[in-house]
């Protein structure tokens, strides 16, 4: 095995660790541990519920920790590409159960099916996520499970599509974008 290769292969490896430590940081009400995964100047999309720096949206997270008591977030295909050796995207499946409490103390539970995609950066031999949006594919809240699309789902955008005009396409194209720049400074 090459050094480039052997290189890919661990970071691939940190990366889908840092994607499984979201998914049980997520799950556990762990907000310390939500830091630790982004880096200090990251951003996170999450469509309409939040969309600005991850600190901020880890916060968010911790005020719906009490309406939510149960979650569970799994994660499935993990696809991770390399824009330069520093600099890599991925697009990593997800299914979330999460139960939320009415305003008459009732649970309510949630399903979303959808897709991280995020733009990883190593720093000081380390991954953390820098750049991430969310794209939700299919919600599922009650019985009938809906498309994700802006009727059916609140507004929440972006919403799942083929390739060419899908966030993740959009995703690569940013990395790329600020490969170039951070390369030029």
């Amino acid at each position: 095995m090459t050094r480039s290769k052997l290189r890919d292969f661990l970071a691939r490896e940190a990366i889908r660790e840092c994607l499984v430590r979201y998914c049980h940081a997520i799950d556990r009400a762990d907000a310390d541990a939500l830091y630790a995964l982004y880096w200090d100047d990251a951003t996170d999309d999450h469509g309409p519920s939040y969309s600005g720096p991850a600190r901020g949206f880890i916060e968010y997270a911790r005020s719906t920790f009490e309406q939510s008591p149960r979650n569970v977030h799994l994660l499935g295909n993990v696809l991770i590409e390399f824009v330069e050796p520093s600099i890599a995207v991925s697009e990593a499946y997800f299914s979330a159960w999460q139960t939320k409490r009415t305003l008459d103390g009732e649970e309510n539970t949630r399903h979303a099916l959808g897709r991280f995609c995020d733009i990883f950066q190593l720093r000081g031999g380390e991954w953390k996520i820098w750049k991430r949006r969310l794209v939700m594919d299919l919600y599922q809240s009650g019985s009938r499970m809906q498309l994700a699309d802006e009727v059916q789902f609140n507004g929440f955008v972006p919403i799942g599509a083929p390739w060419r005009s899908d966030t993740f396409s959009e995703v690569v194209a940013e990395a790329r974008l600020l490969s170039t720049t951070a390369t030029a400074l």
